[in-house]
């Protein structure tokens, strides 16, 4: 559960970057007014997918959790947002 939130931040992010990239006139606003949920296939990539991206650099691993949380389990390369 723990990891596939995680991932599932991951990838919306990205998948927003990547649209972005694509066309410049894009904004988060339009993004989400837009979003298909039957999209939601095209976000999602497995494990080893994930750790060759972010061995090229090309995403990041971001934590959103509590500190015990974080404390108990956490990913070193990940960067932690604690939540409050």
């Amino acid at each position: 559960m723990k990891k596939s939130m995680t991932y599932i931040l991951l990838l919306i992010l990205s998948t927003f970057v990547n649209s972005l990239a694509n066309a410049s006139d894009q904004t988060l606003e339009n993004y989400i007014v837009n979003f298909d949920y039957a999209a939601r296939k095209e976000m999602k990539i497995d494990s080893l997918k994930l750790i060759e991206l972010l061995k090229m650099g090309k995403v990041q691993l971001i934590d959103i959790r509590f500190n015990e949380e974080y404390s108990a389990w956490k990913v070193g390369f990940s960067k932690s947002i604690p939540l409050n």
